[in-house]
């Protein structure tokens, strides 16, 4: 296995993920993940760079709306709970400590709503691949809560 275990990792060993791969992206992979090949670059699309982008405006927002947390952020730092597991951390959007200096995780979302069924992955919920991030990352860092803060930008089906 390449260099640790990220929350993607976690996504999809769970199966916890919105779409389902053809065997041969399957493979290509478990290429990437044992570092047998070289993972692909997406850096260059749109909805990442728009992620991307807009997680520091997300995240500033977020303290405005809710100053009972101070918010951290380091976007070079590792959380590791587990000094035996150095291979099971998270990088976090966030890092919040409550007025009772409990400690929680703030992760930020951005996305689309394209067609009416996508808004069924959050009616009352938490996506299910979300939801299995969020679980490593609490495992990860052994913190008592987590926030998901998430933009939707909804897309009309017919442009």
């Amino acid at each position: 296995m390449a260099q640790g275990t990220a929350e993607r990792d976690w996504r999809q060993r769970c199966r916890q993920r919105p779409w389902n791969l053809p065997l041969e992206k399957q493979c290509a992979a478990v290429g990437r993940k044992t570092g047998i090949a070289e993972p692909e670059d997406i850096s260059d699309k749109e909805v990442v760079r728009f992620g991307k982008e807009s997680e520091a405006a997300i995240r500033r927002l977020f303290e405005l709306d809710f100053p009972q947390f101070h918010v951290d952020y380091d976007e070079f730092g590792m959380k590791a709970n587990e000094p035996d597991c150095p291979f099971i951390f998270a990088t976090l959007d966030g890092e919040l400590t409550d007025r009772n200096g409990r400690k929680g995780i703030l992760e930020i979302k951005t996305t689309e709503i394209r067609r009416s069924v996508d808004w069924k992955k959050w009616n009352g919920q938490i996506p299910d691949y979300y939801y299995a991030q969020i679980v490593h990352q609490m495992l990860s860092t052994g913190y008592e809560f987590a926030i998901l803060k998430t933009r939707i930008r909804e897309r009309s089906e017919y442009g």
